[in-house]
């Protein structure tokens, strides 16, 4: 592995970019491939190989945002983590624990909207069938870079600049690692209790807050489920259960 950059070179670079995004317009330029946090992690990644993300369930997570969550995180990328924790110390923020479960963000509530118990039941009608079909289809995303990303919205719809890392070697077809897979369960075993849906209805992590103006940072792949299954998870839930949502599964027509 290429040598590593010193911590106080890091924080240094961390605290320019940081500034740079503080005082950033939708329209300024960020150069990040110049940066040393885009180079670290580059060296970080050099060892890591092509791997699989077993899809686990379609899912309701707290504030309504939909998702689409995994199994885990396989070893490797366990192992990845640890070393960016282990070489960016204090710099780096802490890990928030949205990110510790793998998953794909498919929509989130438009302001002011919220599910009631009803909605999310019957909501969880059509992603547990969904999730069925998933299975059946024995998919799997087969991950072959990772990005480091500066963004204008957390969404990742509009971004600055961003640094793609290709993964070398062959596919790595390593089962979840058990502290990640142990996790993930975790987190849709609190979904099936009938308290659940009082987290739903929290406030926040509404449409604003992945579509607003609000740059930062981050370590990222693009993945998602088959298209097909977005069609049918539209026309399952229809304007009823999610004329509310906005993102991937809001109404529209069909792509050709």
């Amino acid at each position: 592995m290429a040598r590593s950059f010193s911590e106080k070179a890091l924080a240094e670079d961390l605290e320019a970019l940081k500034i740079t995004l503080s005082l950033a317009t939708e329209e300024t330029e960020v150069a990040l491939e110049r940066t040393l946090l885009s180079r670290q992690l580059s060296m970080l990644a050099e060892d890591c190989r092509p791997f699989l993300l077993e899809p686990r369930a379609f899912f309701v997570a707290w504030s309504g945002v939909l998702t689409l969550a995994y199994a885990g995180w396989p070893p490797q990328v366990v192992a990845l983590k640890k070393r960016i924790d282990e070489t960016f110390g204090p710099a780096l923020s802490t890990e928030q624990p949205g990110s510790k479960w793998p998953k794909t963000t498919l929509a989130a509530l438009r302001e002011g909207r919220t599910l009631d118990l009803a909605e999310l039941q019957q909501l969880n009608v059509v992603l547990d069938a969904l999730t069925s079909k998933l299975r059946g289809l024995r998919w799997g995303i087969e991950v072959a870079e990772l990005s480091v990303t500066c963004f204008k919205c957390t969404g990742h719809e509009r971004l600055f600049s961003k640094v793609q890392m290709p993964l070398n070697g062959e596919l790595d077809t390593s089962a979840p690692d058990d502290a990640s897979r142990a996790y993930s369960e975790s987190v849709l075993g609190e979904g099936a209790k009938p308290s659940y849906v009082s987290d739903v209805q929290r406030p926040g992590n509404r449409e604003g807050k992945y579509r607003d103006f609000h740059p930062g940072t981050s370590l990222v792949l693009f993945a998602g489920p088959p298209e097909e299954l977005l069609v049918e998870l539209r026309e399952a839930g229809g304007t009823r259960l999610l004329g509310g949502f906005a993102g991937q599964v809001a109404s529209r027509g069909r792509r050709r």
